[in-house]
């Protein structure tokens, strides 16, 4: 399958290519405060890492307040659902990779 990449919101973000993520780290809470951010309607956001055919990203995992079913032994996340954005990883990317992503972009 191709990837597609397009540039939004100042980072390049993978927008085709989703079923191709591999995990390398888990998902932990950003800590970003989401009032007033692009994310508003959410209510957190983890950030965990991988690669999409060995381009390096960050996957932007967002989940609403009914997202979330937390109790005394349950913590549960949908993260298939969550993942909303898949953010490529631009520093870690030689020059050529950097020249090839931006060929890439539509």
């Amino acid at each position: 399958m191709n990837v597609k990449y397009e540039m939004n919101l100042g980072q390049w973000l993978i927008i085709d290519g989703f079923d191709n993520y591999e995990s390398t780290e888990n998902p932990e809470p950003s800590g970003r405060v989401l009032d007033g951010s692009y994310d508003h309607d959410y209510s957190e956001e983890w950030i965990g890492y991988g690669h999409v055919n060995g381009v390096p990203v960050a996957a932007i995992y967002l989940f609403g307040e009914d997202d979330i079913l937390e109790d005394e032994e349950l913590d549960y996340r949908d993260w298939d659902t969550a993942l909303k954005r898949l953010v490529v990883q631009v520093d870690e990317l030689s020059d050529d990779e950097f020249a090839a992503l931006r060929a890439e972009t539509i």
